[in-house]
């Protein structure tokens, strides 16, 4: 076929007609819908930003639960004292990230009760109890919150307050109970000396008669 010939130049003009639409045909995701851009951080809805700050959060909870495990299972005193000092500073991070995901969304309950737990184990009691408060305040009925507090409580020595936390999951056949109630047995155990330590394992003993009863069992023994 000569370059003269009217045909070579339509087939020419239809091979450089596909050769652009090949060129300038945006790339395609898998199903043929384009793959979208992630949100920039100013692009987030006020939800959004809480969401990522809480699991965040709850991320760094779980390495301080990790590095609390190797702390207690090696009976070396120098790694022991590196996993205890890993597991503050993962707190550290936890309460930080949740105190970012209240301040994108106060009413988010879960970041309250969150931020309790992890100022609960740094040892910040009366602002634990602030942060559960204010998540009850929200979700009365949040079983997490009711059992942190109780544990809370229990670091202040207000035995009686425990109790009465107990009695709330316990009533409301939440799981919840039988945690709050290993963790009331081991600070009598870690208490034995305390006036009232005697006092409150007799009164888990006559509890979990009554929840073995109604079939609640007494739930695995935990830390307080």
């Amino acid at each position: 076929m000569k370059r003269s010939d009217p045909s070579f130049r339509v087939l020419a003009m239809m091979l450089v007609a596909v050769a652009t639409l090949s060129i300038s045909r945006p790339a395609e995701a898998d199903g043929g819908e384009k793959k979208a851009a992630p949100k920039t951080a100013a692009e987030l809805s006020p939800e959004e930003v809480a969401v990522k700050a809480y699991n965040r959060g709850i991320t760094q909870r779980s390495g301080a639960w990790k590095n609390e495990t190797k702390a207690l299972e090696t009976d070396d005193a120098d790694k022991r004292a590196k996993y205890e000092k890993r597991a503050i500073k993962a707190y550290e991070k936890a309460v930080e990230y949740q105190s970012q995901a209240i301040a994108a969304k106060d009413d988010m309950h879960e970041a309250h009760a969150a931020l309790g737990y992890a100022l609960r184990k740094l040892g910040k009691y009366d602002e634990a109890l602030a942060a559960y408060d204010r998540a009850l305040a929200l979700d009365p009925g949040y079983a997490p919150a009711l059992e942190y507090r109780g544990e809370a409580y229990l670091g202040l020595g207000r035995i009686d307050d425990a109790k009465e936390a107990y009695m709330t999951l316990f009533k409301n056949g939440s799981d919840e109970a039988a945690t709050l109630a290993a963790a009331m047995r081991s600070w009598a155990l870690a208490n034995g000396d305390a006036a009232d330590a005697g006092e409150l394992s007799s009164w888990l003993d006559t509890r979990e008669e009554i929840a073995d009863a109604v079939g609640a069992g007494s739930g695995p023994v935990g830390g307080w």
